[in-house]
């Protein structure tokens, strides 16, 4: 008799976790809303952080994180906004220090093949390396805030 028991509360077990991962699942789906709308006539404001990571993150975790964007991503979103009717303005903010070189200018020709839709890009500057004036270059316009230094070699 006390096999029975046994064998009944290990069923008995295995269809209570079953429930509840039954219940997690639904309770994040329910919770992950919907994607966001983007209104007609409106302004990307970009933030390029660099150096960039080459790859993306595979871990399970991952998707509940706020993790930096990649290069591949950024490159990806510059090339969905211009082919966007409702994105009609492409504001870049460059920062980071210590960005590399061969990824500034990945981004730069993603920026150049933007203008090509006759859309503008501004490139708000609060303060300036080589490298943050370099992504700036690309933009129609550069706006550097007044206090902001310019630092260049």
């Amino acid at each position: 008799m006390s096999a029975r028991r046994g064998v009944f509360l290990v069923l008995s077990l295995i269809l209570l976790a079953v429930m509840v991962s039954m219940a997690g699942v639904a309770t994040i789906v329910m919770f992950s809303g919907s994607a966001p709308t983007v209104p007609a006539s409106s302004t990307l404001s970009l933030r390029i952080s660099a150096p960039f990571s080459e790859i993306e993150l595979s871990d399970v975790l991952q998707q509940f994180l706020d993790t930096p964007p990649t290069l591949r991503s950024t490159l990806d979103l510059i090339r969905r906004a211009k082919n966007d009717s409702r994105v009609k303005v492409l504001v870049i903010r460059p920062a980071g220090g210590g960005a590399l070189w061969g990824q500034l200018q990945e981004v730069h020709a993603a920026i150049e093949d933007f203008k090509t839709s006759g859309k503008p890009v501004v490139a708000f500057l609060e303060s300036a390396g080589n490298g943050e004036y370099y992504l700036a270059t690309a933009a129609s316009r550069v706006i550097l805030m007044p206090a902001g230094p310019l630092d260049l070699a």
